[in-house]
């Protein structure tokens, strides 16, 4: 074609079209933009290359045309006419500005999950409704998608047809599709191809947006031959973030054999509906409209996709299709099974509510509660269970469908049934039986769960259940997980995790039971378990996608804010799965008041938890801790006594002397007798050899808001007991030093802290002089030379089991007893060592140096300097606690010199945390005192007069010692919270004269 043919072009669109510029085009194409006189618009013309279009009958091409200008769709890009000028094909299209997605991938890379789905989904859209009309693409690929207004628009439609229709199928070149994106079928010229070969396409568009490339590359015939012959490659091998049901569904729509793949775009959509997304389409679909510049850049194949959207204007998405299952049958609450005439099948009854709810559960969009919840809700209730009480617990649970049954022993078999009805009525949806072996536990799970499936699918073929989310088919390995179930319930750790590690000896394909250890043993403060975790990632194909996507999110490295978002959004999808729930309260409890985030942000989870698993001891016990750091010290106490109820062995004990301590203090009465402090102290002892994280409460009678004075005493007594032994007996030390130091015994805490120096114990305990030397040098609390020595002394320490976090922290207490003692260059050497290490941590604690430096000269540069690296902290984590608390009283010391009291919270909530490791814990009782006073002077600042008593309460109450440079706080303390508390006292009534 050449330069005449424009003009012909335009003699034969005549005056309704006028051609105003030429945009480009491809190999087999140029694309013209021009007005639309009519209708003063903008349309695109595209001419098709003669060479390309040999044996096509122009008039042919034409009438196929106008069938195809019939398919209007929000998601397909109309075609308004056609034709042919001097024998060379055209059509035309609106023209409006957008991006393909080709554009869109090779600038940004792969997609997010929710863009991915958005886009397949509007594409399965447009391709289900042009199947419905007999119109097959045959050309699905990222330059025949464009992205506007934040939605996808198929271009190119039924192009293919109208050439293959219009004249010989081979001559017509672009009508054989594209060979990255060919089916087998279409790239061998198999004249039974169908819409399935669209289907095939949209799997390989899937993967590429997914990965940034698609399944095979290489030439076109090594393309073609790979997707004839060659299983794509899986897709989580190169991307473990994509969800299981969203990498299921794409495998097979890449399946070779057409019969094996989805068999609509429709089938594909409902499959859609199942894929868990992290909150919907990213700002890069938001904000797809391209600039005219980039429009106009465009070439080739590219530009053509661009502009066949024409002006098109995007409408809602058109309903979806029916759903697969039955109305009800969407989130099923499968209670424990009834054994009326035989107990001994009682036990089976509720390990088939183990099995059939990970069976059921993520078999296209239908979902269960959890089983650990349903069996921790209906443990107290009679069996058989009475109907109302199902409905009533499955309604509280959010169900909307509820299955009840009974087990009736046949001789050597027993006879599961079960119904399956809607929540609040006696609507029936489904009904099963099975007969098996009491032990064959695969057999009755396999057949009930077939059969309810038929029964309330809906929508073509009900698919098999998930065998692979069958948690064991080894009768006794599910015993011994259900045991350990029980056990973690009451904070039986060790129990549990004897528990979960039969049960994966007697099935070593037991995921669940790998999954359970894992996170009982991380709860529980333990090394990981290297060989167990290896497993259990090996095996987490074979678990329920709720499980998957627990095992997953644990994995991610990411600071402690975005591992709070990330919990809270698989909460919110999951609102009745506890493991979500307990992730996200979990860091906030511990960490969140470090990071700016406040305790109290727990409480929505832990609320949900109590509506979901009241009688569980781990919910209780992080709510206990909520409850210390907010609430009155009564509530406090009967928030322990709750936590203490539900649990077993010394953790129970605990917290019920916890819950009693509390509430002798407050009231005033007798405190418990010492048998209970020693009764404790022997439950520490025998513990400690299976369990040594309870070495960190071997001198703890209770935590806050426990009285200190008695702990004290205790810890004496314990001595003098002779209960413990070895490095159990040094480790009181610790937990002497830090209660010492949080009542202002400086000196004392000193003393105490020497008797962990030479011990086996975590380098974090045996420093804990050297932290409170450091600490207490820069608050004034301890002679800056007493603070050399010690330092001194605990660089020399063995230290060949220390992290790079005490080797940090050390690093930083020498540096800031060189700012106690006005030595430069001993903080310069501090600062140059951390300096070797590239590390966030090592950078943040240098930064502390030199904003503490900074200090003795310029407050207000120091304050400024040390806010811009406790923000960072507060964004990323990686920090040394000590350097922290004393770092972010120099910022809320400048803020309130500025007036800015409102800023000061966020730096000095830290101490709210239910810090649970030696060297928080130590930071924590040795700077928490005089955080407290800071704290209650800005609330008192800001007039809010309940906060101000209560930090300074904390302060007055707790800190009874302090040393000569603290007392003038005390004093100023106590008049500022009588002068509080007196404000609010009630007033004398007047006596008339």
């Amino acid at each position: 074609m050449n330069d005449a043919i424009l003009e012909t072009l335009q003699q034969t669109l005549g005056t309704a079209y006028h051609i105003e510029r030429e945009l480009g085009g491809g190999g087999m194409s140029r694309v013209f933009v021009a007005q639309d006189t009519t209708l003063d618009r903008e349309v695109v013309v595209k001419v098709l290359m003669a060479e390309s279009t040999n044996g096509v009958s122009g008039e042919r091409f034409r009438r196929e045309i106008q069938v195809i200008a019939k398919l209007q769709h929000p998601h397909i890009v109309s075609i308004l006419s056609a034709g042919a000028a001097d024998g060379t094909l055209y059509y035309i299209m609106p023209f409006v500005k957008g991006e393909t997605l080709r554009a869109r991938m090779s600038r940004e890379g792969p997609f997010k999950i929710a863009d991915t789905v958005k886009v397949l989904r509007e594409v399965l859209d447009a391709l289900a409704f042009a199947h419905e009309q007999g119109v097959v693409h045959r050309d699905i690929k990222p330059e025949n998608v464009l992205i506007e207004a934040g939605h996808a628009l198929v271009a190119d439609f039924g192009i293919a047809k109208a050439l293959h229709e219009s004249g010989s199928m081979t001559s017509a070149g672009i009508a054989l599709g594209t060979p990255t994106y060919m089916a087998p079928e279409q790239a061998t010229a198999d004249p039974t191809t169908d819409h399935r070969a669209d289907l095939y396409a949209v799997g390989v568009l899937a993967y590429e947006l997914l990965i940034g490339t698609p399944p095979f590359c290489g030439s076109a015939q090594q393309v073609i031959t790979a997707h004839i012959t060659t299983p794509a490659p899986a897709l989580r091998v190169r991307r473990a973030d994509v969800p299981v049901v969203l990498a299921d569904l794409i495998a097979r729509a890449l399946a070779k054999e057409p019969s094996a793949r989805p068999q609509s775009a429709n089938e594909m959509l409902a499959a859609l509906d199942a894929v868990p997304t992290p909150g919907g389409i990213t700002a890069r679909a938001a904000n797809a409209t391209a600039s005219p510049k980039r429009i106009g850049a465009f070439v080739g194949v590219a530009v053509l996709a661009v502009v066949l959207a024409g002006a098109l204007v995007i409408q809602l998405r058109s309903a979806s299709a029916a759903p697969a299952v039955a109305d009800g049958a969407e989130l099923i609450a499968v209670m424990p099974l009834g054994a009326a005439s035989d107990t001994s099948l009682a036990r089976l009854g509720k390990d088939l509510v183990v099995t059939l709810s990970a069976n059921l559960d993520g078999v296209g969009a239908l979902r269960t509660i959890d089983a650990a919840t349903l069996l921790m809700r209906t443990r107290k209730l009679p069996s058989p269970m009475p109907l109302a009480d199902a409905q009533r617990i499955a309604r509280e649970l959010g169900a909307r469908s509820v299955m009840t049954g009974t087990l009736v022993g046949e001789g050597d078999l027993v006879r599961a049934s079960v119904v399956l009805r809607v929540v609040g009525s006696d609507s029936t949806l489904a009904k099963a039986t099975a007969l098996a072996a009491p032990r064959d536990i695969a057999a009755l799970t396999d057949s009930l769960s077939w059969q309810v499936l038929q029964g309330v699918w809906r929508k073509g073929k009900a698919p098999s259940p998930l065998l692979k989310g069958l948690t064991t088919a080894s009768f006794d390995a599910l015993r011994a997980f259900l045991d350990g179930e029980r056990h973690f319930q009451q904070l039986n750790v060790t129990e549990s995790l004897a528990d979960y590690r039969r049960a994966f000896e007697l099935d070593s394909t037991f995921a669940q039971a790998y999954l359970r250890y894992d996170y009982a043993n991380e709860w529980n403060l333990r090394p990981r378990d290297s060989l167990v975790h290896a497993r259990l990632l090996a095996l987490k194909e074979r678990l329920p996608e709720r499980e998957q996507l627990w095992v997953e999110t644990r994995e991610h490295n990411i600071p402690l804010p975005e591992e709070v978002a990330e919990w809270k959004a698989l909460a919110q999808r999951y609102p009745d799965y506890p493991p979500f729930l307990m992730a996200a309260a979990d860091p906030i409890v511990h960490y969140g008041p470090i990071y700016g985030i406040p305790i109290s942000d727990a409480r929505p989870m832990l609320d949900r938890l109590d509506q979901l698993v009241p009688d569980h001891a781990d919910s209780k016990l992080h709510q206990a801790a909520v409850s210390s750091a907010v609430d009155t010290p009564r509530e406090a106490a009967d928030a322990w006594s709750k936590a203490g109820a539900l649990s077993s062995g010394g953790f129970a004990y605990f917290m019920t002397l916890m819950a009693d301590l509390v509430r002798a203090n407050v009231s005033g009465g007798p405190l418990p007798p010492v048998e209970r402090a020693l009764h404790l102290a022997r439950l520490i002892a025998a513990d400690a050899e299976r369990d040594p994280v309870v070495l960190l409460f071997s001198g703890l009678t209770g935590v806050k808001p426990a009285p200190i004075p008695y702990q004290v005493d205790m810890i004496a007594r314990v001595r003098r007991a002779g209960i413990y032994a070895g490095d159990v007996e040094r480790s009181t030390g610790f937990s002497e030093s830090a209660l010492l130091a949080a009542r202002g015994d400086w000196m004392g805490a000193l003393a105490a802290a020497r008797r962990t120096e030479p011990s086996a114990l975590p380098m974090g305990m045996r420093i804990a002089g050297a932290r409170i030397a450091g600490l207490g040098a820069w608050l004034e609390a301890v002679d800056p030379h007493v603070a050399d020595s010690i330092v001194r002394r605990a660089r020399a320490l063995p230290n060949a089991s220390a992290r790079a976090l005490d080797r940090a922290e050390l690093l930083w207490l020498d540096g800031v007893v060189g700012v106690a003692l006005g030595d430069e260059q001993r903080v310069r050497e501090a600062i140059r060592e951390l300096s070797v290490d590239t590390s966030r941590l090592s950078r943040h604690t240098a930064g502390s140096l030199s904003g503490l430096w900074l200090n003795r000269t310029n407050p207000d540069a120091a304050a400024d300097s040390l806010r811009v690296v406790t923000d960072d902290v507060m964004r990323n984590g990686s920090y040394v606690l000590a350097a922290e608390a004393v770092g972010r009283l120099v910022i809320a010391r400048a803020l309130r010199k500025r007036g800015e009291h409102a800023a000061v919270e966020r730096y000095l909530m830290w101490p709210d945390g239910a810090l649970n490791t030696p060297t928080l814990f130590g930071a924590l009782m040795a700077a928490a005192p005089l955080t407290e006073f800071e704290r209650g002077s800005a609330f008192d600042a800001l007039g809010n007069r309940d906060a101000a008593i209560r930090h300074y309460r904390n302060f007055v109450d707790n800190y009874d010692q302090p040393p000569p440079a603290h007392r003038a706080k005390v004093d100023e303390a106590k008049q500022r919270l009588a002068a509080l508390e007196k404000s609010d006292a009630p007033k004398a009534k007047s006596v008339p004269p």
